[in-house]
């Protein structure tokens, strides 16, 4: 029979044994946590938030750790779930008692008040991370990005300069720098940071379709096209860059190149106005009227009281001797401005082709006295111009 001594001894190294067990799997479920975390982040500097995510998600659903809720509010602002992003915030602030990296947080969770709107709580969250941490680079960074959205240049480029300062390595400070000179108009410092910026991240498509925009504006469309196509390379799910490409193409008077591009836009994001506009210009340019007044018909869904489209739509109905639905259009527009001879002049010249039309003696008469009214007016209008 085993003495006391010996049984004891036997289950202390069981007790080890199993102790070193636990630990082990303890350690392997930390790793795996830390492995979809690693591969988060390299689908976040990627753009491939859905991805990043996804894998920040089953960090967490392993070890609840503050850093990965930031990294996924991170990733949900830039999928546009601010709600989201918010909540693992405020989860993570609640996760992190003794204040380790709250400088993170605070100026993530600026960018996603920012995102909704909120100015004052944006400006405070980053006066909060800088409290914590004078030399975060990227709290001077989103500070800019807030000076800049209510056009105060001069500090907005104050703060950028500091998180350059701070960070000369990080490729997105110089980006945002870069669209503050767009901003302003002075495109050779805004090339200048794009350069550097795609120098630190040569696969930076949001760069790619800045820069493009700097080359359009200073006229040079071949380098323009070249870096809307890099961008859409980078990432063709991305209407915006599809959209910009288009209208490059149609200010060039390549309008079924550009029907394409608007056409990809569209596929991709169904719900922008200024898609359906465009492609309805493009459209009318290419003769392709019923799909152009469809177009301007659906932007209209969005903004019926839009005169520019209104008023394409309106002259489409003439061109085609649709003169009821012109006439609707050119009603709308005059209930909307009252002081555009142009617009009474057009609307007389309905009258009078709708008066051709009747044999009905008395409609004719009814047209041809609205026509005469709306001519008055615009002599009325003209006059008071000149005066």
């Amino acid at each position: 029979m085993k003495s006391n001594s010996t049984l004891h001894f036997t289950f202390f190294l069981i007790l080890i044994i199993f102790q070193n067990i636990l630990f082990a799997q303890e350690s392997d479920r930390i790793q795996q946590a830390e492995y979809y975390s690693r591969l988060g982040d390299q689908a976040f500097v990627s753009d491939r938030y859905y991805e990043a995510m996804d894998y920040y998600t089953r960090a967490i659903a392993i070890d609840q750790k503050y850093e990965y809720y930031v990294n996924r509010a991170r990733a949900y602002t830039w999928l546009g779930r601010v709600y989201d992003a918010l909540d693992d915030c405020n989860y993570a602030l609640k996760l992190n008692y003794d204040g380790y990296l709250n400088h993170i947080v605070y100026s993530v969770r600026s960018e996603i008040y920012f995102s909704l709107g909120d100015y004052q709580k944006a400006f405070d969250d980053i006066k909060q991370s800088l409290l914590f941490d004078s030399q975060y680079s990227r709290a001077y960074c989103v500070r800019g990005m807030l000076y800049r959205s209510l056009k105060e240049y001069d500090k907005a480029i104050i703060d950028f300069n500091k998180a350059i300062e701070l960070d000369p390595q990080a490729y997105s400070f110089y980006a945002h720098r870069a669209l503050l000179y767009y901003d302003i108009g002075v495109f050779a410092k805004a090339l200048d940071d794009c350069n550097y910026s795609l120098q630190l991240n040569h696969e930076y498509g949001k760069v790619f379709y800045l820069r493009g925009l700097v080359y359009d504006k200073m006229e040079k469309f071949d380098f323009a096209f070249a870096d809307y196509n890099k961008a859409i390379d980078l990432d063709p799910e991305n209407y915006e860059y599809c959209h910009q490409r288009g209208t490059l193409f149609f200010r060039l008077s390549e309008y079924q190149k550009a029907l394409d591009d608007f056409n990809k836009a569209i596929a991709i994001n169904n719900m922008i106005f200024e898609q359906y506009f465009n492609r309805g210009l493009a459209n009318a340019f290419l003769e392709r009227y019923q799909e152009a007044i469809n177009d301007f018909s659906k932007a209209l869904e969005f903004n019926p009281e839009n005169i520019k489209v209104l008023k394409n739509r309106g002259n489409l109905y003439f061109n085609t001797e649709n003169y009821y639905a012109a006439l609707e259009d050119y009603n709308a527009i005059i209930a909307l401005d009252q002081k555009d001879a142009e617009l009474y002049n057009i609307r007389g010249i309905i009258y009078q082709r709708l008066a051709s039309q009747t044999a009905d003696l008395k409609i004719r008469e009814k047209y041809r006295t609205k026509a005469k009214k709306d001519f008055e007016v615009v002599q009325r209008l003209m006059s008071e111009t000149d005066m």
